[in-house]
Parts: structure tokens; C-alpha cells; sequence
């Protein structure tokens, strides 16, 4: 659960920074939720969910946060 608010503050730009090291500090046990939120209707939130995706798995991956549904 915890996970998942750090994933609300990666919206607010104030708390993003902090947010987005919680979740890196996290590894591999943020990958579920990251993935949960690059459903989310928040472009943003896809966006950043995305990159800290890639920056905990060291992958690129093929990924279009702000493709059509």
C-alpha cells in the first residue's frame, strides 16, 4: 500500500523526487505496482512510472505512455 502512494506523489511535483527514490529503493518488489499504474489514466504518472520502470530493471523496454487507449 505504501507503494501505491508513493506512485499518487509522483503527480505533485513537490513530492515527486522523494516518491520516485522510495520506489527505486524498493527494486524489483516496486516492478508490480509500477506496471499497475502505467494503466493509469494520469499521463504523468505513466510517464514517470515508466522511466522508474526502466531505471529499477536496468531494461529498456518499448512502452508509449501516451499512446491511445
Amino acid at each position: 500500500e505504501k507503494m501505491r502512494q508513493a506512485v499518487d506523489k509522483l503527480k505533485d511535483r513537490d513530492a515527486m523526487p522523494a516518491a520516485w527514490h522510495e520506489l527505486a529503493a524498493r527494486g524489483s518488489a516496486a516492478v508490480p505496482v509500477l506496471l499497475e499504474a502505467l494503466e493509469r489514466r494520469d499521463l504523468e504518472v505513466r510517464h514517470l512510472a515508466f522511466r522508474l520502470l526502466e531505471a529499477v530493471t536496468g531494461e529498456t523496454l518499448a512502452y508509449e505512455a501516451d499512446a491511445p487507449d
